[in-house]
């Protein structure tokens, strides 16, 4: 059974009343605006850095809000994206990460409480744009250390050579982007 078959057929079981919207395709430059442009707000559930430059790319575009928020081993961090009133992604993480120095998928791991705190704190977020109220994640990095209990709040501003939002992009397009999870343990 595919993942979001299963999360789906978990969610009925809480609320058979739900409406949920399946999208088996993998989300890539060809049908990301398709999907966004049906949402106010986009909540980021991805599982890899090329897919959250893209969705950061989409929501830019399409002047979306998001709410991104990330998980590894112990450490977990959120931020509210705001196209046009906040620092994008991309000024916060400038360039993507070179596939060399992305941990493989099973070497790394992450602490299954951390995304679930990192899924809560963006369902807060989401309630309270929807409430209309403003957010200290909208310019700001919320960076979570399950190790020590920590929460620590950064704040950003945007990039004026940002590559998609800065004063002269050169981003003008959705690009593509593709990762390969590579287990470094078979390479050995």
């Amino acid at each position: 059974m595919k993942k979001v078959e299963s999360a789906k057929e978990a969610l009925k079981l809480i609320n058979p009343e739900i409406n949920i919207e399946l999208y088996t395709a993998a989300f890539s430059r060809e049908n990301a605006m398709d999907i966004i442009k049906k949402y106010d707000i986009i909540i980021d559930g991805l599982d890899n850095l090329p897919t959250r430059y893209l969705l950061n790319d989409a929501c830019f575009f399409a002047k979306k809000p998001f709410i991104e928020a990330g998980a590894l081993a112990f450490y977990g961090q959120i931020t509210t994206i705001i196209p046009g009133d906040s620092p994008c992604y991309r000024c916060i993480f400038q360039k993507p990460s070179e596939l060399s120095s992305v941990p493989g998928c099973s070497e790394v791991g992450v602490l299954g409480p951390v995304p679930g705190l990192m899924g809560t704190l963006e369902a807060v977020e989401a309630i309270k744009m929807v409430i209309g109220m403003d957010s200290r994640l909208k310019g700001g990095l919320l960076m979570y250390d399950a190790l020590e209990t920590d929460f620590n709040l950064v704040e950003f501003k945007r990039n004026k050579s940002c590559a998609i939002c800065g004063d002269n992009p050169s981003i003008h397009e959705l690009g593509a982007y593709t990762f390969v999870c590579k287990d470094k343990k078979l390479d050995e």
